[in-house]
């Protein structure tokens, strides 16, 4: 399954990693997603670093795979990226915003990011 409103151009906005800081990357600075109906491409400052498959996945264990406690019917579909199960990589779309979340946040091992939609 692919979702529409995954598609098109995301542009990294913040990333938090662990108990670290948020950082905010300054708006144009070319670290981004693009997804594509099936496929997408990762830059980093404007250069490619990956590019492959994807799919969406329904998944309601994101506050058991992440440690958290969130709302319910959040972060209720995540991507699989390549075929691969991990990271599980859940995601929730509001508006022209993408949120993801990786990882175990109690054992300092979880990344929250913010994206915005450019394209």
């Amino acid at each position: 399954m692919y979702s529409k409103q995954l598609q098109g151009s995301w542009e990294l906005r913040s990333r938090q990693a662990g108990m670290m800081p948020a950082t905010v990357p300054p708006s144009g600075d070319g670290t981004r997603l693009v997804f594509e109906k099936g496929s997408y491409t990762r830059y980093e400052k404007n250069e490619q670093v990956a590019t492959g498959t994807y799919v969406i996945v329904k998944d309601q264990s994101v506050k058991d795979a992440v440690g958290l406690v969130l709302p319910d019917e959040t972060f209720a579909a995540r991507i699989r990226f390549d075929g691969k199960e991990d990271p599980r990589v859940f995601f929730e779309i509001s508006k022209d915003t993408l949120k993801t979340l990786q990882g175990y946040f109690p054992t300092d091992g979880g990344t929250a990011a913010m994206y915005v939609r450019i394209k």
